[in-house]
């Protein structure tokens, strides 16, 4: 599967983050050029500069990084490498500047992320479930076989096939990547983890009823409930730093568009803060629990920046202008660094810069 072809495409394949790794080098190195015309560079408003974003990593493609809570680390995902064609979880020392290798499996994986204590992690892998799933790995083989040289888009929105089949279950194992336990065990998509800040609950995101929602479980995989409202498509939950209110997406029934959510999980008040007529995706809060950044094609259909919003929904603040597809921000736990993915150099990597968001709120 390939990306960036068409804006409707898009919320087929990377409104989870792991789908963001079914890119290939697709995009050439100018990240600017579609169908023999070279689009302008995007430009700050008059008064703003961005803040330089610094490449991180260069070996393979890398993306979906995360910070330890300490900040001097980073969880991401990387793929072709000399040593192994599927995505494996990686650690990152900014101080001693060393990439080590955690997870070997003969899967793909996704979405890792620390706990409080930064001595365990989540992720999401396919490394069981397509040993236990052999009409899978048959229908896999064969598409192999039988794939032909043009590059295969989807564009139907009709089916829910896409997330149905896709083997992930969730892990949680040491960051050295022993002691793996496998927290979930449904013959569907389930990833996207992410630890409560306070207490033994992980929400993530599962396709076992027949679309994707909200789910909370205990540190153990035991007492799986569903969260969301089944009448809605919802993924990527977040919880606030206090841990009384989400952030999520919200896609529409159509799946072409899908708009960042916040909820007061006590009151079960909802406000969507976002327009529905943009892709916005991969929200994270900062640390003051009062901001939440996420990426959005808010400005063009064709193209992904970073953004940050206030979780009252003012304050809308771009914080990228690139050619390329910026994505999956990180914030470091002292809220001064953002960590995202970005293909502006030609394929997959992890960019860091500081948060240097425009000094003044723009009027709505």
């Amino acid at each position: 599967m390939r990306l960036y072809r068409h804006p409707g495409t898009w919320i087929l394949l990377l409104g989870f983050g792991f789908l963001f790794s079914c890119q290939s080098e697709q995009k050439s190195k100018d990240a600017g050029e579609t169908a023999g015309v070279t689009k302008p560079q995007p430009k700050p408003p008059k008064g703003y500069e961005p803040a330089e974003a610094k490449l991180v990593t260069g070996e393979g493609e890398n993306w979906d990084g995360h910070f330890s809570p300490d900040g001097r680390k980073v969880l991401y995902l990387s793929k072709n490498r000399p040593k192994h064609k599927h995505s494996q979880v990686y650690e990152f020392d900014r101080v001693t500047l060393r990439h080590r290798r955690i997870t070997f499996h003969d899967g793909e994986n996704s979405g890792p992320r620390y706990d409080s204590s930064g001595k365990w992690i989540l992720y999401a892998s396919t490394t069981d479930e397509i040993k236990e799933n052999p009409a899978y790995i048959q229908k896999a083989l064969k598409e192999l076989s039988s794939a032909k040289t043009e590059e295969k888009t989807v564009t139907s929105t009709s089916s829910a096939a896409p997330w149905l089949e896709l083997p992930y279950e969730i892990y949680r194992s040491s960051t050295n990547g022993n002691d793996i336990e496998r927290l979930t065990h449904t013959p569907s998509y389930d990833a996207e983890a992410s630890y409560h800040p306070s207490l033994p609950t992980i929400l993530f995101t599962s396709v076992r009823h027949g679309r994707p929602m909200l789910y909370m479980m205990n540190v153990d995989g035991s007492s799986q409930k569903l969260l969301s409202d089944s009448r809605f498509i919802e993924a990527e939950g977040q919880f606030h730093p206090g841990g009384k209110e989400l952030v999520f997406v919200r896609y529409s029934s159509d799946m072409k568009q899908a708009q960042i959510v916040f909820k007061d999980t006590k009151t079960k008040e909802e406000k969507n803060l976002t327009l529905p007529t943009a892709v916005s995706w991969s929200p994270v809060w900062l640390p003051d629990g009062e901001h939440i950044l996420f990426a959005s094609n808010l400005d063009d259909p064709e193209n992904f920046e970073i953004y940050a919003i206030k979780k009252d929904g003012s304050c809308l603040q771009r914080l990228t202008y690139s050619l390329g597809n910026d994505v999956q921000p990180a914030i470091s736990p002292d809220g001064k660094s953002v960590l995202f993915t970005s293909d502006r150099g030609g394929s997959r990597q992890l960019y860091l810069m500081d948060f240097k968001p425009p000094t003044t709120c723009p009027k709505s």
